[in-house]
């Protein structure tokens, strides 16, 4: 990629983080700062997102950190949206392109998609869009050659975004390769120094990751429990075995909304992919 095109893509990214940033401060701070009582359909629906919040998730996180998740979260989905819409990005029709294996997402945009909202949010998300639609999608536009822009947005999009908050939370990319290595030495390890002769494929063994980004380790022993089914039980039998697997031995938690997202969205394609 030209120098030129890299300086693009860069400015492109940072007006990106900048267009989120007021979301965060000028709409959803502000609802979440208006009174209880209100006829505004975005304040009730982003007040009523992050009570459930601290309900189901964490009681802890303050009006600032709901605000700064729930713009990321919308920043995102609408990146994944871009990549799956074929037809190219309409917000409206967002919705369409992100299935409901990421209830996050899909709540986010089936309010976006059938409610009112206010006059700030709708310039925001335009200027979202807009920008999205300028972004390079593939590997090639985020200069990394082998990427894949769904897991490599995030940390370029976080570095311009938060930088320090990307270092709190250790948001760096974990190359492909890198990734199975470490899935497939596990693998190995289980069968032959830990007598499990099916290895990750056991169907007693779970797999749990504490911090799981974007489900890139997921992703990866999902992808190799399902070779293994299907070398030892055959194609139908073997795609019905790692549909049980996926729900019944795939663990992950992230605290960070926008990645956590994703990472549904991940695991929830490779699994339409192999039914």
């Amino acid at each position: 990629m030209t120098r030129k095109k890299q300086t693009k893509h860069k400015e492109l990214i940072k007006e990106l983080a900048r267009q989120t940033r007021l979301l965060r401060d000028t709409v959803i701070m502000n609802a979440l700062e208006k009174e209880e009582k209100d006829d505004d359909n975005t304040v009730n629906h982003i007040r009523g997102f992050y009570i459930a919040y601290k309900m189901c998730v964490t009681r802890h996180i303050s009006k600032e950190e709901f605000a700064d998740m729930y713009a990321q979260t919308v920043t995102f989905g609408l990146f994944y949206a871009a990549l799956l819409c074929r037809e190219g990005l309409e917000r409206k029709k967002a919705i369409r392109c992100i299935t409901r294996s990421s209830p996050v997402l899909h709540e986010v945009f089936e309010f976006l998609y059938r409610r009112p909202y206010s006059k700030h949010l709708d310039k925001n998300l335009d200027a979202i869009v807009e920008l999205l639609e300028s972004i390079d999608t593939g590997p090639q536009g985020f200069n990394k050659k082998g990427k894949d822009p769904r897991l490599h947005f995030y940390e370029t999009f976080l570095s311009e975004y938060d930088p320090r908050l990307r270092k709190q939370r250790g948001v760096y990319y974990t190359p492909k390769p890198v990734v199975s290595f470490i899935v497939r030495s596990i693998h190995i390890i289980l069968k032959k120094k830990l007598n499990r002769p099916d290895g990750l494929a056991d169907l007693d063994i779970k797999v749990l990751d504490p911090a799981m980004g974007t489900g890139t380790f997921l992703v990866e022993v999902a992808r190799l429990v399902n070779d293994e089914f299907v070398k030892k039980y055959g194609e139908k039998a073997g795609k019905a075995l790692l549909r049980y697997y996926l729900a019944n031995n795939l663990y992950g938690f992230e605290i960070m909304m926008a990645p956590y997202a994703l990472a549904c969205l991940n695991i929830g394609k490779f699994a339409d992919s192999q039914s």
